[in-house]
């Protein structure tokens, strides 16, 4: 007889329930990298910008190119910030998400510890019912002779 376990379906379900949460998970700790990335970028573009207008400043450079600059600087911190705020709240939904995924762990593992006992145990009681059959056969012989 095989082993059969009777919550091979809440195991399956619990799995999928499972790898559905660490999949959720990546895809936010890929959104955050992605973020992170276009927050660095505008901040090194933020500070080149910084750079060529501190040396148009000193460079008598037209009033109209310094405010269209300014302008475009401004432009970028606004983006940038809110960039943070976007970093912010996916910083939020990772920590929910991390907890959800926790749980669906946590129950999963419950139900596979279930199956590896129920696995052991089976295993035991297989290897006993040899045994057994080994001690028969050799008390049979044994009362033979």
């Amino acid at each position: 007889m095989s082993f059969q376990f009777s919550f091979a379906t809440v195991l399956r379900i619990r799995r999928l329930h499972e790898e559905r949460e660490e999949q959720m998970l990546r895809r936010i700790f890929h959104e955050i990298s992605q973020v992170q990335q276009s927050i660095g970028e505008i901040s090194e573009e933020m500070l080149r910008m910084s750079g060529v207008r501190s040396a148009e400043v000193h460079s008598r450079a037209y009033g109209c190119d310094l405010r269209l600059k300014s302008s475009a600087t401004t432009a970028l911190y606004e983006c940038k910030r809110a960039l943070e705020e976007q970093l912010e709240k996916l910083e939020q939904l990772k920590d929910a998400q991390m907890a959800r995924y926790r749980i669906a762990r946590r129950d999963r593992e419950a139900i596979s510890d279930l199956r590896d006992k129920g696995w052991l145990s089976y295993q035991s009681a297989l290897a006993a019912g040899e045994q057994r059959m080994l001690d028969d056969n050799f008390n049979a012989r044994r009362s033979r002779h």
